[in-house]
């Protein structure tokens, strides 16, 4: 089950998010429902097709989720610094 997960974290942690900030949060609402529904599926699996192939959608979730939040996080400080004349 873990493999699943980093495989898929790793496989679609390449997107390219440089659109701009509407575009970075419509996917990292995206990235938080995928994540979320995956969770709940793997709750509510009862055997182990069922959790892998959630683990791998929750694997997608987070792979959207980790470059989007680095990126709002360089965005918002980049931001802080230009506001406060540094």
């Amino acid at each position: 089950m873990l493999a699943s997960y980093t495989l898929s974290l790793a496989v679609s942690s390449g997107q390219r998010l440089d659109s701009g900030p509407v575009r970075t949060r419509r996917v990292f609402a995206s990235a938080i429902g995928i994540f979320t529904i995956g969770s709940i599926l793997c709750g509510l699996s009862n055997d182990i097709h069922w959790l892998v192939t959630s683990r791998i959608r929750q694997g997608c979730g987070g792979a959207m989720m980790l470059p989007v939040g680095r990126l709002t996080m360089v965005r918002t400080f980049a931001q802080i610094g230009t506001d406060s004349g540094q």
